[in-house]
C-alpha cells in the first residue's frame, strides 16, 4: 500500500508563528518611527526656542543699522515710548531708516509688487492679542519714503503673535557700565540719537509635542551707527510704474494705536518680514 500523502499548505501552528513574528516586527518598526517623529519634533521645538527670538532681534537690528535723522523737515524722526499694559512692558519705537522697503504695495497684472525705496519710516509696537489675553502681537510698521509725520501711518506687518512683553532701554556714550539708561527717547528733545538700545523680549513658544507653553526671554544690545550724517538728496522712492530714480508720493500720516487695538491710520497688513528673514536664513 502506498503511504498517505501529506496535504500541501501551512498548518495552523505555522500561520500563528508567522503572524506573531510579523506583529513583533511591525511593533519594532512603529516604535522606531514614533521615536524618530518625536525626536524631530523635539529638535524643531528646541530650534524654534533658540532661533525665534534672535530672528526678531536681527530684524530690529537690521532696521536700526540704517537709522536716519538728517535733512528731514521734522524733529520727530526717532522716538521710543515707555509704555505698559496691566503690568507688562509694551514699549514702542518709531524711526526713519535707510533699510529698503519690505512690504508689498501697488499692483501689476493683479500681483503685488515689492517697490523699493532707499528710505522709509519704520516702527515696532505691541497690540493686545484678543485670542490670548496674556499676550500681545508685535507689529512692524512701515511707511513708504518719508512724509510730514515720520512717526505715524504706513502698513502693518505681524511679526509674532505671542509676545508677553517688550522693554527697551536707551544708552548714550557717556553712560558707564552698569548704568540704568533711559526708559524712553525723543530725538526732538535730546537732539541726538542714543548710542545703543537694549532690547528685552519675552515670548511664548508652544511645544508641538504636547502644546506646552514655554516662556522665553531674550536680551540683546543693538548699537546704532556712529555716523548718521547722510545726504538725503540722493535718496528717492520708486512708486509702481515709475522709472528708476523717479520720486514717488509721500504717504499719509495716521494715529498711534493703543495696546488694545491696531494703530489707526495704518494701511492693510503687508508681508511678514520675520518669515522672509527666516527663509533667507535657510529655515
Amino acid at each position: 500500500m502506498n503511504a498517505a500523502r501529506r496535504p500541501s499548505g501551512f498548518t495552523l501552528i505555522e500561520l500563528l508563528v508567522t503572524l506573531v513574528i510579523t506583529a513583533c516586527m511591525l511593533t519594532v518598526f512603529y516604535s522606531v518611527l514614533m521615536a524618530t517623529i518625536k525626536g524631530k519634533r523635539a529638535a524643531e521645538a528646541m530650534s524654534r526656542r533658540f532661533s525665534l527670538g534672535p530672528a526678531i532681534m536681527n530684524l530690529m537690528a537690521e532696521d536700526l543699522s540704517g537709522v536716519f535723522v538728517n535733512d528731514i523737515d521734522s524733529s520727530e524722526v526717532f522716538k521710543g515710548n515707555d509704555d505698559d499694559f496691566a503690568g507688562a512692558a509694551t514699549d514702542s519705537l518709531h524711526f526713519v531708516t535707510t533699510t529698503r522697503s519690505r512690504v508689498l504695495r501697488g499692483e501689476a497684472d493683479r500681483r503685488k509688487l515689492r517697490v523699493p525705496s532707499e528710505v522709509n519710516e519704520v516702527g515696532y509696537e505691541l497690540v493686545r492679542n484678543q485670542e490670548r489675553p496674556t499676550c500681545f502681537i508685535l507689529y512692524r510698521r512701515e511707511d513708504f519714503f518719508v512724509d510730514q509725520d515720520p512717526l505715524k501711518g504706513g502698513v502693518l506687518a505681524k511679526v509674532y503673535d505671542r509676545v508677553r512683553a517688550m522693554n527697551l532701554t536707551y544708552f548714550t556714550e557717556e553712560d558707564k557700565e552698569g548704568s540704568a539708561g533711559k526708559d524712553s527717547w525723543d530725538f526732538g528733545k535730546e537732539k541726538r540719537l542714543p548710542r545703543s538700545i537694549q532690547v528685552e523680549l519675552s515670548l511664548e513658544i508652544t511645544d508641538p509635542e504636547d502644546d506646552q507653553v514655554i516662556p522665553e526671554t531674550y536680551f540683546r544690545v543693538i548699537t546704532l551707527p556712529a555716523d548718521v550724517d547722510k545726504d538725503m538728496s540722493r535718496l528717492k522712492p520708486l512708486e509702481p510704474g515709475a522709472a528708476p530714480g523717479a520720486p514717488g508720493q509721500p504717504g499719509q500720516p495716521g494715529q498711534p494705536g493703543q495696546p488694545g487695538q491696531p494703530p489707526r491710520g495704518a494701511g492693510p497688513q503687508g508681508g511678514n518680514p520675520l518669515e522672509e528673514l527666516l527663509r533667507r536664513a535657510g529655515r
